[in-house]
């Protein structure tokens, strides 16, 4: 047991010297994104883009999330920041988004923002599976995490962007 908390302990150290995706958001300068959620997700996939290419920090990242499973986990308490952040980041963007008049009101940010979290932890997970050497996972599991999430971000901003035209000022797209 003490072996397998001193590797978490390692992880702990190793991300918070290196951050996550949306650690990386803020030092990157996003923070003025907050009030266009579709400029950040832009970001975002722009940072996945380079987490494919880190697969080692990625996995080090997903090994991390069984400690959920556990409050006296070592790295419980971060991750469970790290989600917490996650969400609220992308459900401010989506709220200041909707006062910029850039998101329909009726979007629900929660909703949205913690499916999309999961959805890209999920999908990593998934990508992580498959691309590991001698794998079990079927051809089904094969992902290409960007592209993905590109969808899925191209998808929400169809369904929730407010689209002005002279004759109807800041009506949202037809679902």
């Amino acid at each position: 047991y003490e072996g397998a908390a001193q590797v978490y302990r390692d992880t702990l150290t190793v991300l918070g010297r290196f951050g996550t995706d949306l650690d990386t958001l803020d030092v990157a300068g996003a923070s003025d994104l907050d009030g266009n959620p579709w400029a950040l997700l832009e970001r975002y996939v722009e940072l996945l883009e380079r987490n494919v290419a880190h697969r080692d920090l990625t996995a080090i990242y997903t090994a991390t999330a069984v400690s959920v499973l556990d409050a006296e986990h070592p790295a419980h308490r971060w991750m469970a920041n790290h989600l917490n952040s996650a969400v609220e980041r992308f459900e401010s963007s989506f709220e200041a988004g909707k006062t910029a008049g850039l998101v329909d009101p009726k979007m629900p940010s929660r909703l949205v923002a913690r499916s999309l979290v999961a959805l890209i932890d999920g999908l990593q997970l998934q990508w992580l599976c498959s691309t590991t050497p001698g794998t079990a996972a079927a051809e089904s599991l094969s992902t290409d995490l960007v592209a993905e999430i590109r969808l899925y971000a191209d998808c929400l901003r169809s369904q929730w962007e407010v689209q002005e035209t002279p004759e109807t000022p800041q009506r949202p797209k037809a679902a």
